[in-house]
């Protein structure tokens, strides 16, 4: 009777045993991290098709990384669908990135600099997704829906349109000349610097501008600058500077605005103290 009582617990202690292992496997497939995507021709994950290259993440739990542009053959790149982009710096081809949470550069050691000196035009494209950083070779911008944590450029070299993003800094080092700027339904939390010389146009279209740096709008030569819309600058002290030459146009615009004419380096004076 003793040996029969031992021997009974033993076997419910192995099917025991035998249950939690089998616990721990079935964990383990659920945890197994999912194979991100290289941006690439020959990638399975990526559709070459005549001059573009499209990669589709699908679930938005990979990621995708362009580390290098894909070639001569492929002019636009489209990234779908991804929890997260990583785009090299060195990289140089039209960019379109549609439903991505996070969109980053990533500083490319190896070929530091290589992408503003070699790469004359980079056009970048988003639809609601995320951008935390733009590539630096990244001159002309079109989004929507989305937010935008830095829209930093040396240059513009074509046309920047914002359309129901929210924007936390914008600055554009060199003066804008012969493109077009649309900031339509926006937001932007910081305008740093932009100057718009001649021929260059500006359209602000019921967008909110929470902080103008001083100086940060200037417009001179044969600038355009319209203003339409239920909303304006945030700050009382904020002013866009007039030079000789621009021409402000203002049409139902319910906001606040004041103007500076700048006749010369040395002299400001307030042209219109407020619109409403």
């Amino acid at each position: 009777m003793m040996i029969k009582w031992n021997w009974r617990p033993q076997i419910a202690t192995v099917v025991v045993v035998v249950v939690v292992v089998a616990s721990v496997i079935e964990e383990g497939v659920m945890a197994v991290d999912v194979e991100d995507i290289e941006v690439a021709t020959s990638s399975q994950e990526c559709q070459h098709s005549g001059r573009t290259l499209i990669c589709d993440a699908k679930d938005r739990t990979k990621t995708i990384h362009l580390r290098t542009s894909p070639g001569p053959e492929v002019e636009k790149v489209f990234l779908y669908n991804a929890r997260k982009v990583e785009v090299w710096s060195s990289v140089c081809v039209d960019l379109e990135v549609k439903q991505v949470e996070h969109v980053v550069t990533v500083e490319d050691e190896e070929n530091s600099g290589k992408s503003t000196n070699n790469c004359d035009n980079m056009g970048m494209w988003s639809y609601k997704s995320s951008l935390y950083s733009l590539p630096p070779a990244v001159n002309h911008l079109y989004a929507e829906h989305s937010t935008l944590w830095n829209v930093s450029l040396e240059a513009l070299g074509g046309d920047l349109t914002l359309i129901s993003c929210h924007v936390k800094l914008l600055q554009i080092n060199q003066t804008v000349e012969q493109h077009t700027l649309r900031f339509h339904s926006s937001v932007i939390d910081s305008n740093v610097r932009l100057h718009l010389g001649n021929q260059a146009s500006l359209y602000i279209y019921n967008t909110t501008i929470q902080e103008l740096h001083p100086r940060a709008l200037v417009a001179s030569g044969s600038a355009f600058v319209h203003l339409s819309g239920g909303t304006g600058m945030k700050t009382p002290h904020d002013i866009v500077v007039l030079q000789p030459g621009a021409l402000v146009n203002i049409s139902e615009y319910e906001g606040d605005v004041r103007f500076v004419v700048q006749e010369t380096e040395e002299d400001y004076r307030l042209s219109t103290p407020s619109i409403h």
